[in-house]
């Protein structure tokens, strides 16, 4: 970059196209801050959670109940007990429930440990 007799900068088409990427990133990450503000307070139903998660009403219900899934609970109109979930409750828990690490998975038998202990069992003498 120079400056001319006016004191303008002049860039290259190099720096302007660097300009402007670094505008559209500063946009895009903005764009991704606020989702995430938006998304931290925005709240769904036990319906519309049940949908996204395929799993039916009493599931979830269970897992509030077992403190693994946190819900706003209020009581509606004929007094009726009713569930609302913030999206980032509900992100925080599919994190939760989907990481397993070795040592959760080490008292799980493989296939091939339940097949070979099915079906290699001794052989009984005299039975056809």
């Amino acid at each position: 970059m120079s400056l001319n007799k006016e004191n303008k900068i002049i860039a290259t088409q190099a720096e302007r196209l660097i300009l402007e990427k670094l505008e559209n990133l500063e946009r895009k990450i903005n764009e991704i801050a606020e989702k995430q503000v938006y998304e931290s307070i925005e709240e769904i139903s036990l319906h519309r959670l049940s949908r996204l998660l395929h799993k039916s009403t009493d599931f979830i219900k269970n897992e509030i109940r077992a403190g693994r899934l946190r819900a706003i609970i209020y009581r509606g109109k004929n007094r009726e007990k009713r569930y609302k979930f913030r999206i980032s409750d509900v992100i925080e828990y599919q994190n939760k429930r989907s990481t397993r690490t070795k040592e959760d998975l080490e008292g799980i038998e493989t296939a091939e440990e339940i097949a070979r202990r099915i079906f290699s069992f001794p052989k009984n003498k005299g039975v056809l």
